[in-house]
């Protein structure tokens, strides 16, 4: 595809074919660029330019809404539903109008009465009649409601007569009595309760049970309700009513979230236009891509200032912009109304685990601001929330590799969204819901953002094979099955992967570089030579030179050559992260080898019949500063190993040469690395050198008699690294115009891995011997005290009076 854009470029704006990989390192990066810019813009506005998922124009009545729903700006409407409201409370507040007692409703009801009473003594008076058929006279009267009582029925028909005539007059006085009064159809019941009440004080509880029963069901309501008038007061009363008005500043809640809308809500959210899409729709759609494209151009500016080997790599630039597109769009989802819970600063985490601490900050600043424009109105809260959260943890977070430093940087976390929460409460006043606030700020930093980082992680890790602290410390074992295979099948080649690892970490370190990466990538860098390990000096114990039976130049070089190539083919095989199979890859760089390419020439005689690609490692060079470490830490344990200096002179010689040939050779163009970085990495090699060669006592002649010592300065003895230890004799050498003079030439350079390469050599070594001679030693050691206590008779003069040998007790 690129090759295509290229093409594509090319002939649309006349760009020569040698130009047209120049166009593309610019204009894909611009076009990756472009699109993060649109979908930042996308989910930021994303309600705008989708309005038919907007979550708010899609409400209706009943629903329940994930997050608060609040006014983008001040307003004011009439409330019909609380308008009606208060009309109502005042047509309920208006009293009926009544009309005076009617009277005639009285003397009807009296009449009534009097005809019932009579008919009773008819039936009392029957003599001829049973028991049985008074009883059913009675009940026959409609206006009696006595046909399940036949015990007032009974009390009745035996009742003496001079009792009826008293209970007989009293319905009469009572039913009088009481119509007089004011009786509405609604005071009716209550008028009844009141009956026994109006009974004769002289009379029995029979004859008051009588009484009351009759009385009740004859009695009526004589005053009734006066609808005209009570129309007339009502319509005054409304017209008093005022319209309700609702106003809505900026920011204010206008339905709550997880609560269900009702019609007062749903009112207010129709009347200020939230289910709707706003008139200035397009104005927050320019004002989302604004913001993106800034945050993108501060990204872009930044990596390509200070981190270009993220854009040159298509997989972490992915990679990069996928976990924000995907955090941004889980904010937009479900973060703003829970932002208190919401790990936010499990992205910063990541970042830092992926690619570099800084870079990690600048994406945390970028993430908050466009954060602060997902709420419906610009939230400050919002982007200091998640900007001091995910800056404290990416300081606090130095060693990805340990677990324990995860918590630590998730407490940091919490902390400072406790600080930022109470900071913006305060000034308005804390309430209760503030405090609940904190306690949820302070409980997402402490365990949600830590445990979201390591399950983020982990599942990267799982998926696409990244060399992230969790995978580097499971590849750093020594139980892992391709590391046992090494040690089995090249020791040598092991021990040497051992010291340059310790050797790049600590390099690494003094930079600020991935110390890590580059210690596990070390580790690895030759598993290639496992295919041919004794063509490789530091597995030839005490056999013979394969090469010297081949004596074959070409063979010799393509097998030295070739364990980059077969290193990386056995990484793929066993699975290993693509960026440590760029250290296998880039560690040899396009350097030749040196020894077998002289060789080439003095067979061929000829300078023009020897193709240096014959020679050369396919490379490429280092791309990142962890890769253009382990090239100069691999070279210059091999060369140290072979020349091995007695003086610190020469140990600074050998790894300044070594390091300064990498430069001058073109090979660290590309890694980013700094003249101050590569003078903090020569002296952390030699410091490290000067330690490894460090003198020793011979114990041997310290403990002979004293007779027979002969007086004769003690020499001081450098200690010999194990002869596994890798020191490889074919080693590459930067392409230099030097490098065709010869053997003799390079020699004399004495600075470069090359030179070593032919000290250890045969036909070198008489001039490596020569070197060593004219140097100082390190230092001398006086001899051991006898047991006794006193001191040898032979002392010998330190060379430097300031360094001195502590003689170990």
């Amino acid at each position: 595809m690129a090759y295509q854009l290229s093409n594509w470029f090319g002939g649309r704006f006349n760009f020569l074919p040698a130009r047209r990989g120049g166009v593309l390192t610019y204009v894909i990066p611009c076009l990756v660029g472009g699109v993060f810019a649109l979908l930042c813009t996308l989910i930021v506005a994303f309600d705008e330019i989708a309005p038919g998922f907007n979550s708010v124009a899609s409400l209706t009545l009943g629903s329940v809404p994930t997050e608060d729903i609040i006014a983008r700006e001040e307003g004011s409407f009439v409330s019909a539903i609380l308008t009606e409201q208060e009309r109502a409370q005042v047509e309920a507040n208006v009293p009926t109008v009544f009309y005076p007692p009617d009277p005639n409703v009285a003397r009807q009801q009296r009449e009534l009465a009097v005809k019932i009473l009579a008919y009773i003594d008819n039936v009392r008076g029957d003599s001829f009649a049973t028991l049985e058929q008074q009883v059913d006279d009675i009940k026959a009267i409609t206006s009696l409601q006595l046909n399940e009582d036949e015990d007032t029925i009974n009390a009745i028909l035996q009742l003496p007569e001079d009792s009826w005539l008293q209970v007989r007059n009293d319905i009469i006085s009572v039913l009088e009595r009481v119509m007089r009064d004011e009786i509405r159809e609604g005071d009716l019941e209550r008028e009844r309760d009141q009956l026994p009440a109006q009974v004769s004080l002289h009379m029995t509880p029979r004859e008051s049970q009588i009484v009351t029963r009759i009385t009740a069901d004859v009695l009526r309501a004589n005053t009734f309700a006066n609808p005209e008038q009570t129309a007339v007061d009502l319509a005054a009363a409304l017209e008093n009513v005022q319209d309700q008005q609702r106003q809505f500043i900026a920011g204010q809640t206008v339905a709550p979230a997880n609560q269900p809308i009702d019609a007062l809500s749903f009112e207010a959210l129709n009347e200020l236009g939230l289910l709707t899409q706003p008139s200035n729709r397009n104005i927050r759609i320019l004002r989302a891509l604004m913001a993106s494209l800034m945050v993108t151009m501060l990204l872009g500016l930044y990596m390509l200032r200070f981190e270009p080997q993220v854009l040159r790599s298509a997989r972490d630039l992915l990679l990069i912009g996928a976990l924000f597109l995907l955090a941004l769009a889980l904010m937009r989802g479900f973060g703003i109304n829970n932002i208190y819970l919401m790990p936010a600063a499990a992205l910063s985490i990541v970042y830092v685990a992926i690619s570099t601490p800084n870079l990690a900050i600048i994406a945390t600043i970028g993430f908050a601001f466009l954060c602060g424009l997902l709420s419906r109105s610009p939230s400050l809260e919002i982007v200091s929330l998640i900007a001091a959260g995910g800056i404290g943890a990416v300081l606090t977070l130095r060693n990805a590799g340990r677990l324990n430093n995860y918590f630590i940087a998730g407490a940091v976390v919490g902390l400072a969204n406790t600080f930022i929460v109470a900071i913006f409460a305060l000034q308005v006043g804390v309430e209760a819901a503030d405090i609940t606030n904190i306690g949820q700020a302070f409980l997402s930093g402490l365990a949600l953002v830590p445990t979201t980082a390591f399950a983020v992680m982990y599942a990267l890790t799982i998926s696409l094979n990244l060399p992230t602290p969790f995978k580097l410390m499971e590849l750093s074992q020594p139980s892992k099955p391709l590391l046992q295979r090494l040690l089995r099948e090249a020791p040598g080649t092991y021990q040497h992967s051992l010291q340059v690892a310790n050797l790049a970490e600590q390099a690494a370190a003094a930079i600020g570089a991935d110390t890590q990466l580059t210690h596990v990538a070390s580790l690895y860098h030759d598993i290639g030579k496992m295919k041919d390990p004794f063509f490789f000096t530091e597995n030839q114990q005490h056999i013979h030179n394969p090469h010297d039976t081949l004596n074959d130049p070409y063979r010799s070089a393509a097998i030295i050559i070739n364990h980059a190539t077969e290193g990386d083919q056995i990484a793929k095989m066993y699975n290993l992260p693509n960026r440590i199979r760029d250290f296998i890859r880039e560690h040899h760089g396009t350097t030749q080898v040196f020894v077998f390419h002289q060789r080439a020439l003095a067979e061929s005689g000829d300078e023009n019949s020897v193709d240096p690609a014959d020679f050369t490692y396919p490379g490429p060079i280092p791309q990142s500063r962890e890769t253009a470490i382990l090239m100069m830490a691999d070279s210059c344990e091999s060369a140290i190993r072979a020349v091995k200096p007695e003086s610190n002179k020469k140990i600074a010689e050998v790894v300044h040469g070594i390091i300064d040939s990498k430069r001058n050779g073109g090979q660290l163009d590309a890694s980013n690395l700094t003249l101050n970085d590569l003078k903090k990495i020569e002296d952390t090699f030699i410091d490290i050198f000067r330690g490894l060669f460090h003198p020793r006592i011979d114990y041997a002649r310290a403990i002979r008699p004293a007779s027979s010592q002969r007086p004769e300065p003690a020499t001081s003895q450098r200690s010999e690294p194990p002869r596994s230890a890798p020191a490889e004799a074919h080693r590459e050498s930067a392409s230099q115009p030097a490098a065709s003079e010869g053997n003799t030439s390079a020699a004399q350079a004495g600075v470069d891995a090359s030179s070593a390469e032919t000290a250890a050599s045969p036909e070198g070594g008489a001039i490596a011997a020569k070197a060593l001679d004219d140097d100082e030693p390190i230092f001398e050691v006086p001899p051991l005290p006898k047991r006794n206590g006193s001191q040898s008779n032979s002392h010998s003069k330190l060379t430097t009076p300031s360094e001195t040998a502590e003689t170990p007790k």
